[in-house]
Parts: C-alpha cells; sequence; structure tokens
C-alpha cells in the first residue's frame, strides 16, 4: 500500500506478497458458466457490505449501467439490510436514470454454501471504493467471478488489486474511475473471454501464494526476526 509516512507513528513493514490468505470454504459448489453466454442480461454484482457504498460508488456504477442497456445490478450484504437502506439505494439509482427493476437485492444467506452459490448469477463483479473487497473478493474469484477494481492509496483500497496481480489479471485494475467504467463496458461485450477466465480462476488461486499458508508464515517470520535483530542493534 501507498501511505505517506507522516500518517503513522510506526514504521510501515510490508508484506512480499499480500495482507491475507485465504482458505477455500468447504464444501465449494462448484463454478457454472457465465451466465450472460445464454443471450440475455449480462449481470453486474456486488456481495460487499453495504456501508462501503457511496455517491461516487453509486455514480460509476449508474454510468456503467446506462452504457450496457441489457444489464442489472445485484447487490448482496452479509448481514440483512432494513427496507430504509433499501430504499435509499432505489432512490438513488433513480435518480442517475437507473429504474429500480435492474437493481436487484439477493436474499440473505444462512450459510457458506448457498451464499457461495449466489454468485453462478453474476458475470462479473464490481468492486465498491476507496474500501474495496477483502475477503468477499477472494470468494468471488474462487467461484469464478473476477472483479472491475479501482487501485486505491490504502491498504484498504488496494487489497483486490494485489490478489488480481498474484492471479495476472492486471487488467481489471484501474487506475481511475473513467478507466474502472471503460473495463466493465468491455467485459459485458466479452463475454466468452469471461466464461474463458472463469472456468480458470479456481484452479489459478489454488495454486497461488493467497492459498500457501506455509509460505505465508515463513515470510512473516522472516520479517518479525528481522524486526527484532534491528530493535536488537538499536538499544
Amino acid at each position: 500500500p501507498i501511505i505517506s509516512e507522516y500518517l503513522d507513528d510506526e514504521t510501515i513493514v510490508h508484506l512480499p506478497d499480500h495482507l491475507f490468505i485465504f482458505f477455500p470454504p468447504e464444501p465449494s459448489p462448484k463454478t457454472n458458466k457465465t451466465p450472460a453466454t445464454t443471450g440475455e442480461y449480462f449481470t453486474f454484482g456486488c456481495f460487499n457490505n453495504f456501508a462501503k457504498l457511496n455517491p461516487h460508488v453509486f455514480d460509476t456504477w449508474a454510468s456503467i449501467l446506462q452504457a450496457v442497456p441489457r444489464s442489472r445490478l445485484y447487490l448482496k450484504s452479509i448481514r440483512e439490510p432494513c427496507k430504509n437502506t433499501l430504499n435509499q439505494i432505489l432512490i438513488t439509482f433513480e435518480n442517475l436514470g437507473i429504474e429500480p427493476h435492474r437493481i436487484h437485492f439477493m436474499k440473505f444467506s444462512p450459510n457458506i454454501r448457498e451464499y457461495l452459490e449466489s454468485y453462478h448469477q453474476l458475470d462479473i463483479g464490481l468492486d465498491p471504493f476507496p474500501f474495496c473487497g477483502h475477503i468477499t473478493s477472494l470468494e468471488s474469484l474462487w467461484m469464478g467471478v473476477p472483479l472491475i477494481t479501482l487501485e486505491g492509496y490504502t491498504a484498504f483500497g488496494r487489497a483486490t488489486g494485489s490478489f488480481l496481480k498474484t492471479l495476472k489479471l492486471d487488467y481489471f485494475i484501474a487506475k481511475n474511475k473513467e478507466e474502472y467504467i471503460k473495463k466493465a463496458i468491455f467485459y459485458a461485450n466479452h463475454i466468452d473471454e469471461l466464461n474463458d477466465i472463469r472456468f480458470s480462476l479456481r484452479k489459478k488461486l489454488s495454486h497461488s501464494s493467497l492459498c500457501n499458508p506455509k509460505r505465508y508464515m515463513r515470510n512473516l517470520e522472516t520479517i518479525y526476526r528481522q524486526l527484532w535483530q534491528n530493535w536488537c542493534q538499536n538499544h
């Protein structure tokens, strides 16, 4: 992450790979075919906490929906949202020119398997910003659903980007909102390419450092030892 030194009292230490390790949920549903290959709607989706949604996100997503007429947006939260929250989201999109029927709120999932099966209905994920997805992004990738992400300037805004870079999926990372919109539109018009990525993602993720706790701990222990040695030399 890019963090200005003056914002922190402690010295920033960078892990060589990424911040998280992912333990795939078991049992996990199988990856399905990209839904849009049927020739009907193209479905964008976001399963992050609704608290991460903000005016910049709504405006960006509305621009994408306007540019892809036969598309819809599926939203799902790890917590059951109240009706006022759902109504406010619909009103916000309507004020941005998006009809309410294009926004679909998926029901709360009582268990992990049902939750993961919800990804079967998505063609591609839209990562919120500046607070991006973390474990949610990894679950999406595990189910074969790549995400468009806007790379931020802090650890909270760069996690999804670091996952995508590890999987050599850098082309899903945007540097600004305009690029974010363009990438979403591009993949909405390249469904076969999305489908190929979908069926390769789980294997790619499971063989990556993101699913290698031993490598992660070796790196972390090396850092701890270096920090301790540095402290001993200075005290």
